[in-house]
């Protein structure tokens, strides 16, 4: 029998939506939420003039997408297509002579402060000439301060002393020193007034190339980015969509309402919704296994054999060991194994990775993803030749046409030394360190960099940078060119707060201040992890998957569950882009702007940072050294604690709930009613007084359904006031389940207790009354039932008799053993009410009885009972003998 017409779209190609057809928004007809994840099914007619159908959101798996065309045996092949970022209108003349002034002006500053640092230094020189009078510091004031650039410094005649001494110099009269001194200090304030200057003057250049960068892109025209998809032949037949998405979860809850002693259960559902799904029509349906998209056998994976390298043997143990600890896994290791093998294919006759003007920058990247898998260009391995024409060809072009090749260069260059300490390598490295520092610390290109837009642009050239200098220090490189690049990037990293683009800059400030080693300090913040993992899928179809390498490399060192949530979700996606790559084309895997040689190494680096960096939390506990300093205090929770495990609630009961129209708030933690039931059986009431005085109320009722009730937090809500909430366990149909209410601050209870001791024949007998008085409203409950523990004998010589209520010797041994407690029933119809409890204990004259309170163990459980709901027994007595006269 032929199979139904349907197809799985294994790719994901970036297009531009064409206008030559209108295209059609297929409506929703249900939303199938599972444990973690949604299969949302769209389906409608064509119209007869159109074949495109949009409104698609953007972060859907294209791998998991399935397709059925009406009357097509074979539907068409199909891609998914995202649309261009709507193009800004051309720019105004004044705005563009706007710009050319501002960059003008930026420009211009560092001519006049060049010129101010060199009159600067000639009049520093001329002093120097000067002979220093007896007893004169030889050394000259320490002028590294600099912090406070916008003040002119005056130097005095005085300063001139400090220089070093002249001996044997032919001595200036005093009018001539005089002179010479009053003309060099004042060129020295003016200079230092010029400087001073040219600081404001770039710093207003400054803000004005941002404030017209934001002006130009407050242009761009408003647009709802949604995927479309192009169905050739579908025009005028039924099509049916299911695509999956991800980060969709529920659980069940409850809420008890008790009205008039009849309580009604309330069924609910706590759903998280992702953003961008307008799921507000259709229906909505609640599973507790997760919805199946799969529709075709999946292909077998083939494992290679490989030759093994004996030399790289011990690193490729270590890096194991890493990723095991890390949270990598044995999937995310052949995925880097994969795209490595890929990545050697794309390589050119002449080690580089193709890639237009933009070649530096995809060779750089594609070495690194090698070298932080263990190979290097000395040791033998598999990769070695390719590694080897790479190098060579970084090293001849040391020198980068822009700031970001530059970063990456240096990065590349820095790693491969350390892994291998090769010192003919060692000269290029430090050089492209040198002019590294030159562009950032000297030409200032990074301050406008962060705010320009486009690839390997805007804020994560703060942490490319940041990563290049720790790897140079690392490496032994100079350490005083790194630190000058870290104070510019400390300077910098205020600016990010506020910056147009938030996902950037908070993935950014995140990985900087990772490798800065103050996680604790700047970032004392939870990262926002929930809305990353909302965002993961629209940044990998967005072309922008370094976004995610840094989320990695911040939420690594965060550890703890943060990390957690963080990389569950991020590795598997990740693992399936590698392989989506590989098959299909890694542009069909992320769309980057820059090319495939761009994008094969950017969604590899991130499944290496299980072993590239070692977490700083665990580094001394598992020997394994990272770069980083410490990262100061842990992160906490994330806002929003993740939903209760529903495998566990529903104890593995298959559940289909239909859940009615679906009105869900994109982005929102959504609570929705489900049903009402109305509960079996009575409110009773409990009271332990040795306790306290309060009464609890207590439901004796069973599962009146015909599916079980699942595992969930319910919230009691008595005659409209809510009074607690407590947990309503897994009940399967008819079975029997008990609710606490809460407690019924309307019934008071006092307790009191006497005792009186008698003797005869050699034996003693104490008697214990205990009375009680409950005041209640007349015909608010029928009874109560009062619980008050048992003293158990520990002595043989030691007898307990129960009076009142009156237990037979074997019923009250069995007592002791099964339930130490007198369950007394009182009747409520008349108040106040009256009961006691008699009890004695009799024993040898010789002895004297010791009453111990002992304090039960907490039963074994992740929700104990909130305080205001009952909890017997509280207490247990245990009787023991003590020689008559003994001190106890």
């Amino acid at each position: 029998m032929r199979p139904p017409p349907r197809l799985l779209i294994p790719h994901l190609l970036l297009l531009t939506v064409s206008g030559s057809l209108a295209a059609v928004e297929l409506p929703i007809v249900s939303v199938t939420i599972g444990p973690d994840g949604a299969v949302v099914e769209r389906a409608g007619d064509m119209p007869r003039d159109d074949e495109l159908v949009t409104g698609l959101p953007i972060g859907i798996d294209a791998t998991r997408l399935t397709l059925t065309v009406a009357g097509l045996d074979t539907p068409p092949a199909v891609r998914l297509e995202l649309p261009k970022l709507a193009p800004l209108p051309p720019a105004d003349p004044a705005w563009l002579t706007r710009l050319a002034t501002a960059q003008a002006a930026f420009d211009a500053a560092q001519p006049a402060l060049d010129l101010a640092a060199l009159r600067i230094h000639f009049a520093e020189a001329v002093l120097n000439l000067f002979p220093a009078p007896a007893g004169s510091s030889a050394t000259p004031p320490d002028e590294s301060d600099e912090s406070d650039q916008s003040t002119p410094r005056t130097p005095e005649p005085e300063l001139s002393t400090f220089r070093p001494s002249t001996i044997g110099q032919a001595v200036p009269s005093p009018a001539i020193q005089t002179a010479l001194v009053e003309f060099v200090s004042a060129n020295i304030t003016t200079a230092h007034g010029e400087r001073a200057a040219a600081l404001r003057a770039r710093g207003i250049a400054r803000s004005q190339l941002i404030a017209l960068d934001e002006e130009r892109e407050q242009q761009r025209p408003i647009q709802q980015l949604a995927a479309s998809v192009r169905l050739p032949g579908s025009a005028g037949r039924q099509v049916r969509l299911r695509y999956v998405v991800e980060r969709a979860a529920w659980a069940p809850a409850y809420r008890l309402e008790v009205v008039l002693g009849v309580v009604t259960l309330v069924h609910e559902a706590i759903i998280d919704v992702p953003r961008d799904q307008q799921w507000n029509h259709g229906l909505l349906y609640l599973t507790t296994r997760q919805p199946s998209d799969d529709l075709v056998l999946r292909d077998l994976q083939v494992p290679v054999l490989e030759l093994g390298d004996e030399v790289v043997a011990e690193r490729e143990y270590n890096r194991r060991r890493a990723v095991t600890a890390g949270g990598g896994s044995k999937s995310s290791e052949s995925a880097v194994e994969t795209s490595m093998r890929a990545q050697v294919k794309a390589a050119a006759a002449d080690g580089s990775w193709p890639a237009g003007s933009w070649t530096t920058h995809a060779t750089a990247l594609n070495l690194l993803s090698f070298l932080g898998a263990g190979y290097d260009h000395k040791t033998p391995n598999k990769y070695r030749a390719t590694l080897a024409r790479g190098i060579q060809w970084l090293t001849n072009h040391r020198v980068a046409q822009d700031l970001a090749g530059q970063i990456l260069v240096t990065l590349t260059l820095a790693e491969a030394y350390a892994l291998t300490a090769d010192e003919t390598l060692k000269p290029s490295a430090e050089f492209a360190l040198a002019v590294l520092t030159d562009r950032v610390v000297n030409r200032h290109e990074l301050e406008i960099a962060i705010f320009r837009r486009g690839p390997l642009a805007g804020p994560e050239l703060l942490a490319w940078t940041a990563i290049a200098a720790k790897s140079a220090q690392v490496a032994g490189l100079d350490g005083a060119l790194c630190g000058s690049i870290y104070t510019v990037i400390d300077e910098l990293l205020p600016d990010l707060d506020g910056h147009a683009d938030r996902d950037e800059a908070h993935v950014t400030r995140l990985a900087v201040d990772a490798f800065r080693g103050r996680l604790g300090e700047t970032y004392g913040h939870q990262p926002p992890v929930s809305e990353w993992l909302e965002r993961l899928p629209g940044w990998i179809q967005e072309g922008r998957p370094e976004l995610v390498y840094f989320a990695n490399l911040g939420l690594f060192q965060c550890g703890g569950d943060s990390w957690g949530l963080w990389n569950t979700t991020a590795r598997e996606r990740l693992v399936a882009l590698n392989n989506v790559g590989t098959k299909n084309g890694w542009l069909a895997a992320s769309p980057h702007p820059l090319g495939e040689n761009i994008a094969m190494p950017m969604l590899t680096l991130p499944l290496q940072v299980y072993y590239r960096y070692a977490q700083v939390s665990k580094g001394a506990a598992s020997g394994i050294n990272g770069i980083f300093a410490n990262r100061g205090s842990a992160m906490t929770l994330p806002e929003l604690p993740p939903l209760p495990n529903l495998a566990q609630a529903a104890q593995q009961w298959p559940l289909r709930i239909a859940a009615g129209p679906a009105r869900l708030v994109d982005g929102q933690r959504v609570r929705i009613m489900l049903n009402r039931t109305v509960l079996p059986g009575h409110i009773s009431l409990r009271a332990a007084p040795a306790e306290g005085p309060g009464a609890w109320r207590w439901l004796a009722t069973s599962n009146p359904l015909a599916v079980p009730l699942l595992s969930g937090e319910a919230v009691v809500v008595v005659d409209g006031e809510q009074v607690g909430a407590c947990v309503l366990p897994f009940t399967e149909p008819g079975k029997p389940l008990s609710l606490a209410l809460g407690r019924d601050d309307r019934v008071q209870i006092a307790r009191s207790e006497e005792r009186s001791d008698d003797e005869a024949w050699g034996k003693r007998t104490r008697t214990y009354t205990i009375g009680y008085r409950i005041d209640a409203p007349v015909g608010l409950y029928a009874d109560i039932r009062l619980d008050e523990s048992m003293p158990t004998p520990k002595d043989g010589s030691i007898q307990l008799v129960s009076l009142t209520p009156p237990l037979a010797g074997e019923e009250l041994d069995r007592r002791l053993v099964e339930d130490p407690v007198w369950h007394l029933d009182v009747d409520l119809k008349k108040t106040p009410a009256v009961a006691k409890i008699v009890w004695q204990i009799r024993y040898p004259a010789t002895v004297k009885p010791q009453v111990h309170t002992i304090a039960p163990e907490a039963p074994e459980t992740e929700n104990p009972p909130p305080d205001g709901f009952l909890k017997i027994p509280a207490t247990d007595h245990s009787l023991e003998s003590q020689p008559e006269g003994a001190t106890p």
